[in-house]
């Protein structure tokens, strides 16, 4: 775990500044009373409730899971999960069998485990999922009372090829039935010529953003790029961070700002104090050509911290639900490499 202390010093605020720490944020969960079975067919879409919560400029998303008849169990949708987490407890108390051995996971400053366990029967809201292997973890800010009990990851979404999210109507829509996973790695660079699904698009809107798309055997992960001036970085579309977020040595390098504020946050297997820097303006890389003044971003503040070897990541930052939520509602289309944004 990092010292608060070196964190202090890594902002390089003047002598007289003073040094604020914003404290871990608790975030509203969804009303149980929309149980498991409030999901909605609309034509051959599906549409379900999520709890959309702020706390200051922090976002989250909350939506109901239920296993083997039971729930619902709050899960924070997460679409920069590459794959799906179910807290340990609520795996043991659900009795759900292992499905191989235990796998180790690293984070920021630590290490932990996982134990691979298989759904079962298990649905958003009541609408069916097909069942998998979801990784059992012990995860601060998981677990505990008022907290979310799980992480819905795009291993789940990249299956219906495409999602959209609307922070504003509090829903999550899947355009359809869900495809079978990939048995192999499958990658794409967007935007592909086939069209998104028409039922998860409204107009207008604010304009389109490729996506590079990695999708495998249990896993995706989604990364766009965004601009800082004459930087270009590959940013990770991850609505589970509720604060976006720069690798530290990528934002010294592009020469973002300090301020004089910490912050608290949770990672796999830490609770940590980050340094917050300030994006002046930025720019989501837009397509087609032309559009890229239409997807400015809001100006913000991102949080600051080693992302670990970024090579082997591929992606320098996260761009997270305190940046999407300005658009409204976004749709990530995995299938064609594409990010659709609301006109706010």
């Amino acid at each position: 775990m990092l010292a608060a202390a070196a964190l202090v010093i890594s902002l390089s605020a003047p002598a007289a500044a003073k040094v604020r720490i914003i404290g871990l944020p608790t975030f509203a969960l969804p009303s149980p009373v929309h149980g498991c079975s409030s999901a909605t067919a609309l034509g051959a879409a599906t549409q379900v409730p999520i709890k959309v919560s702020r706390v200051g400029t922090q976002v989250a998303e909350t939506v109901n899971v239920c296993l083997h008849g039971k729930g619902p169990f709050p899960f924070v949708i997460d679409t920069g999960a590459a794959s799906s987490v179910i807290d340990t407890g609520l795996a043991r108390r659900l009795g759900l069998p292992a499905a191989g051995s235990q796998q180790g996971i690293t984070g920021v400053g630590c290490v932990g485990s996982a134990a691979p366990k298989r759904t079962g029967t298990w649905s958003v809201a009541g609408f069916a999922l097909r069942p998998q292997t979801i990784s059992a973890s012990t995860i601060p800010g998981l677990g505990g009372r008022g907290e979310p009990l799980g992480l819905l990851g795009s291993d789940v979404f990249s299956r219906f090829g495409a999602i959209r999210v609307d922070f504003a109507a509090g829903t999550l829509t899947f355009p359809g039935p869900e495809g079978p996973s990939f048995t192999s790695v499958n990658q794409v660079n967007g935007p592909g010529s086939a069209a998104t699904p028409p039922s998860l698009l409204s107009t207008p809107s604010a304009g389109t953003a490729p996506l590079d798309v990695l999708d495998g055997p249990g896993f995706a992960v989604a990364i766009a790029r965004v601009t800082f001036g004459s930087h270009t970085e590959p940013f990770a579309v991850d609505t589970g961070s509720s604060q976006s977020v720069v690798n530290r040595s990528t934002g010294r390098q592009i020469g973002l700002a300090p301020t004089n504020v910490l912050e608290r946050q949770t990672t796999v297997c830490s609770t940590i104090t980050l340094p917050l820097v300030q994006t002046g303006a930025w720019w989501l890389v837009g397509s087609p050509a032309g559009t890229a003044s239409a997807l400015a971003l809001q100006p913000l503040v991102l949080c600051s911290t080693g992302l670990g070897r970024v090579d082997q990541l591929g992606f320098t930052g996260l761009l997270g639900s305190d940046q999407l939520v300005h658009f409204g509602w976004v749709v990530l289309d995995y299938r064609n490499g594409r990010l659709v944004l609301g006109d706010g």
